[in-house]
């Protein structure tokens, strides 16, 4: 689930945020 969440955000997400896309931040309980 994780890597499939962030495959579909990576393309928009600003360079500068990338660590919020690591699995200990990224909340999937929110999708």
């Amino acid at each position: 689930k994780w890597l499939r969440y962030v495959i579909e955000h990576i393309q928009d997400w600003p360079a500068n945020r990338v660590r919020d896309l690591l699995p200990w931040k990224v909340d999937l309980s929110s999708q």
